[in-house]
C-alpha cells in the first residue's frame, strides 16, 4: 500500500467521513488483498478502491448500505464469480462483517477485479 492511500484514508477520517474503525478495517482489508491474494493496491485505482471500501464500511455501520448493484458491477461479478467469492470472504472472514448487502459486495468485487487487471 502506498503512502498516498494512507494519506487519503487519514483525510477521510479527520474530515469525519469515516470512523477510526472504518479506517483500520480498510487498512486491514488492503493488507489482506496484498499479502493473501497478491493484489497490488496502489496508484489511482488503489486509492479509489480504498475510498470506496472505507465509505462502504461507513454506510454499513450507519445502516445506509447500498442494496442494489450497478449494471457495471453486475457484469463484473457475473464474469468473475471467483472475485465475488473473495469479496464475500473479505467482508465476512477478514473484516468480521456478516450480512453485507449485495450492492456493497458487488461494488467492492468490481474494484477488486479492476485492481487485478490494472
Amino acid at each position: 500500500m502506498d503512502s498516498e492511500i494512507l494519506e487519503r484514508l487519514e483525510i477521510l477520517h479527520t474530515s469525519g467521513q469515516i470512523s477510526e474503525q472504518d479506517k483500520d478495517r480498510t487498512i486491514k482489508a488492503i493488507n489482506y488483498l496484498e499479502n493473501k491474494l497478491k493484489i497490488k493496491v496502489e496508484k489511482e485505482m488503489g486509492g479509489m478502491f480504498a475510498t470506496h471500501l472505507a465509505k462502504a464500511l461507513s454506510r454499513i455501520a450507519c445502516n445506509e448500505a447500498i442494496e442494489e448493484s450497478s449494471e457495471e458491477a453486475e457484469v463484473a461479478v457475473r464474469e468473475h464469480p471467483e472475485i465475488l467469492r473473495e469479496a464475500e470472504i473479505l467482508f465476512e472472514d477478514t473484516l468480521g462483517i456478516k450480512d453485507v448487502p449485495k450492492g456493497e459486495i458487488n461494488f467492492i468485487a468490481m474494484y477488486m477485479n479492476l485492481l487485478l487487471n490494472s
